[in-house]
């Protein structure tokens, strides 16, 4: 799920009513809209907080998942539930169990609710933040405005949203949405939207290859050659390369933490 980006959300939803993440591919633009109108009339309706949760297609165990309960209404055929709870990335025979239970959908990330209802949540859940949040307010306007903002940043806890705040809130609702959704957070999501070549790799760049398959080659500035390679991940940029196992492909955070142990930020 997204890293709940503390500057970054601080001063969107200081201003805005939802929470949308960068990096997902919507195919269906008019449906999607449509979803998020409704979610928009539903967050209105009171101090609630609403999510739009995905309609699973098989049992992806790199997803979040939303467990829903009763049906509250329908908006022109759509229908909002209440949110039981929030499950994070679950092994494969787990997530098999969803598929089949009915009441799960994949978690989007994407949020929306009013400002007082988020800012009270997070008074009551992160009452820290909240606190750094009051005085970047008063300090916005102000010569001391940049300087409050860095200090404030420095204190901050960093929660993702889910954690922080939608797994300890009441009053959740979700509408399930369905406008070809694709989650483009992980290197392995290339398979699901880039050509695929006879060998199963997906191939970004110039590649040369002896018994490779399976693999995504992201290199466009180099020509990569393997051999005997299958199901990884190699990423070439002009400050580091990233080799990988496929289905490791999630841990790429994790280097990213051992690089900036080091100070080596350039090459993030």
């Amino acid at each position: 799920m997204s890293v709940f980006c503390k500057i970054y959300f601080i001063i969107y939803t200081w201003f805005n009513n939802d929470f949308l993440p960068a990096d997902h591919l919507i195919k269906d633009q008019k449906r999607f809209v449509d979803i998020l109108r409704k979610s928009i009339m539903t967050a209105s309706t009171g101090k609630n907080l609403v999510t739009i949760g995905i309609e699973p297609t098989h049992p992806e165990t790199g997803y979040g998942y939303i467990h829903f309960g009763n049906q509250l209404h329908t908006i022109d055929g759509d229908k909002v539930f209440e949110v039981r709870n929030f499950t994070e990335k679950p092994d494969l025979s787990t997530a098999k169990e969803f598929l089949e239970e009915g009441t799960y959908l994949w978690n989007s990330g994407m949020f929306i609710w009013q400002l007082s209802s988020i800012l009270s949540n997070i008074e009551i859940h992160l009452p820290e933040m909240y606190k750094s949040l009051e005085r970047i307010k008063n300090a916005l306007g102000t010569d001391l405005a940049q300087q409050v903002i860095k200090d404030e940043f420095e204190k901050m806890q960093s929660v993702s949203i889910d954690y922080g705040i939608m797994e300890k809130a009441d009053d959740i609702f979700v509408i399930p949405g369905s406008f070809g959704w694709d989650d483009l957070g992980s290197w392995p999501a290339l398979e699901r939207v880039k050509k695929v070549d006879t060998d199963g790799n997906v191939v970004i760049g110039k590649h040369y290859g002896i018994d490779t398959t399976n693999s995504i080659i992201h290199s466009p500035n180099k020509v990569v050659t393997t051999i005997g390679l299958d199901d990884v991940v190699i990423v070439d940029t002009e400050d580091a390369i990233l080799i990988c196992d496929k289905k490791r492909a999630q841990e790429v955070k994790e280097i990213r933490n051992i690089l900036r142990q080091e100070g080596l930020e350039d090459c993030l």
